[in-house]
This record gives structure tokens, sequence and C-alpha cells, in this order.
């Protein structure tokens, strides 16, 4: 089962490094990274149901350390993926996320056995493989590119160490944590007053006209109360993700934002 479970892992890993480069040459890489994480959180938060998952202070705290590892090696990888080449940067992150444990187990005195040496000799040549490019017209990747993977290589690394560390019982605890964490880390510069403020100009012709009584009698007009169709709302916040944000205004002709 365990060996199953790594090759879905592989996969879903290999996937989203593919899908992860296409999407970081169109958007800033931060924000397929948040992206990535919001879809990561709702599979986490489905799985738990039938797997569970236990929120205790020690599973809190591995979790919060492995969502700042993910944070990075995340953002890391789709930058790296962006600059390319993909053949290079990725086999190179995941040569470095696979030493860095081991590295660590053999310094701890752990003794790896004939099969994970195997497996370890079979991970490198694999990679020299998948990175060999045929011919003279062959691309290498630049500095920055290479000083990118090498941070996703050390920060998945960080996230296998971490995890690592669950307590048995903690079903999907900890990997809910880190993705929570993982979130709100791009998110965290975000001034909430100037965002408010914002939110107020850009749907400013769809604000409701509407006086109602509060706790006290006293007559009060709401200012967040906004008309929009659902995917309006989807819309705002892939601006907010992207950036963009500012440029945009609500069309209530159209129904839905435009350039301003």
């Amino acid at each position: 089962m365990t060996i199953l479970f790594g090759l879905l892992s592989a996969f879903s890993y290999g996937y989203a490094d593919f899908v992860g480069a296409i999407a970081s040459k169109k958007v800033r890489p931060l924000t397929v990274t948040t992206i990535a994480f919001i879809f990561g959180l709702f599979l986490a938060l489905l799985f738990s149901i039938p797997m569970g998952a236990s929120f205790e202070p020690n599973v809190i705290q591995i979790g919060i350390f492995a969502g700042i590892c993910s944070a990075a090696a995340i953002t890391f990888l789709y930058a790296a993926l962006a600059l390319g080449p993909i053949s290079i940067t990725s086999p190179l992150t995941a040569v470095l996320s696979a030493l860095v444990p081991v590295v660590i187990d053999i310094s701890n005195g752990q003794q790896l056995s004939e099969l994970s040496l195997l497996a370890l000799v079979l991970i490198l040549v694999a990679v020299v493989l998948v990175a060999f490019v045929p011919g003279n017209d062959v691309r290498l990747p630049s500095l920055r590119a290479t000083l990118y993977s090498v941070g996703a290589g050390f920060g998945f690394a960080g996230i296998f160490i971490f995890l690592d560390m669950a307590p048995a019982g903690s079903g999907l605890g900890v990997l809910i944590v880190m993705r929570v964490v993982g979130i709100t880390i791009p998110l965290h510069n975000i001034n909430r007053v100037r965002m408010e403020n914002l939110f107020h100009k850009i749907f400013s012709s769809a604000q409701i006209d509407i006086t109602i009584d509060d706790r006290f009698g006293n007559p009060v007009k709401p200012r967040e109360w906004f008309l929009v169709p659902l995917h309006v709302i989807d819309q705002a916040v892939q601006h907010i993700m992207d950036g963009t944000i500012t440029e945009v205004i609500y069309d209530t002709s159209k129904a839905e934002l435009v350039r301003g």
C-alpha cells in the first residue's frame, strides 16, 4: 500500500509540475501557488471525512512548519518552471527533495536498507535520463532558474521531513494545517482597509440602496451590500490573486468586471 501511495504521489506531483509550469507562464507564480493551495485544502478537508484529522498542539506546530516549507517550495518551483527548461529544473528539484531527507536520516544514524539504496540510485539515474536532451541546441537553465529549483528542492525536503514527524493517528491534521498556512502566507500583506475601500470603488454601481434600523432603532445605510452575480465574485478573487484588481471596475450593463 505504501508503494501504491508513493506512485500516486509521484504522478500527482508530476502532473502538478506540468500544469503549474503552463499556468506560471501566464500569471504570477505566487498566484498559481495560492490557487493550488486552495484546491489542495479543499481535497484535504474532503478526504479528512473518512480518514480523520487530529488538531492537537503538536500537530498544529508541525503543520505550521510544513506550511512554511510548502509555500516556499511551490512558489520557487513554479517560478523555476516558468523560466525553464522544465526538463532540467524539475528533475533538479526532485533530486534535492529526495537527497536531503536521506542525508538527514544518515546523519542521525539511520541505516539504509539495500532496497532503499537501490531506489536512491535509480532516482539519480532516472533524473539524468529525463534531463538529458540530445542534440546541439540545448538550452540550460539560467542562474535564477537554478536557484529557484534549489530553493524548491530544499522546501519539498522540509515538507517530507515535517510530515514524517506527524504523530500516529493524527490523520490529515498536519496536511490541513499545512495548506491553511500555505494560503495565509501569500496573502498576509493585504491591507484590509485599503481592500475594503477598493471594493467600494469597484462595485459602487452595484451597491444596494437600502436603509435599515439597528438594534437601537437608529437608521443605518450599509455600504458593504452589493448585488452582483456569483461569477463576478470569482473574477474579483482571480484579480486579487494576480494583482490586477486595481485595474477593473464592475459594469452593471454587462454584469462583469471590465478594465476601468
